[in-house]
């Protein structure tokens, strides 16, 4: 009887391994199942803090916009401190980012100096030239 047992015994060891492989593979498939449900497009604000002046202002970004002293710029900031081509907002990845444009001043970044793109929250503050910038991004 013994000789019959061991392989009986493996035999249950590999019929309960392929159980649980099975039972895992399945739980992960559900996870990684993707639902074909369109993300509602972000709506971004940047809202100035300062200076004084322009408090209040509102700037609403859809998709990319660039920042700078350009006419041709989708936020036309005045001040000296400003260049033509100053920063640039956009989405990847279902995040905002900035970076800067290689301004002559730098874009900070909550008080850091922006080298290279970083990811945007709600809250955080852009500061290009004298300029301090809110921001504020929601699902539209």
């Amino acid at each position: 009887m013994t000789p019959l047992l061991l392989p009986l015994l493996r035999f249950a060891f590999l019929v309960g391994l392929l159980l649980f492989v099975a039972r895992v593979l399945r739980a992960v498939l559900a996870d990684l199942e993707v639902r074909a449900v369109p993300a509602a497009p972000l709506r971004t604000v940047l809202v100035v803090e300062q200076p004084e002046g322009l408090r209040g202002r509102e700037f609403l970004v859809s998709g990319e916009a660039t920042i700078g002293r350009a006419p041709e710029c989708a936020i036309v900031l005045s001040d000296d401190f400003i260049s033509a081509r100053h920063a640039r907002i956009y989405e990847r990845g279902g995040r905002l980012w900035v970076e800067d444009l290689r301004s002559t001043n730098g874009t900070l970044l909550n008080g850091h100096r922006l080298r290279r793109p970083a990811a945007l929250r709600t809250g955080d503050r852009l500061r290009i030239g004298d300029i301090l910038l809110g921001f504020r991004a929601e699902r539209a």
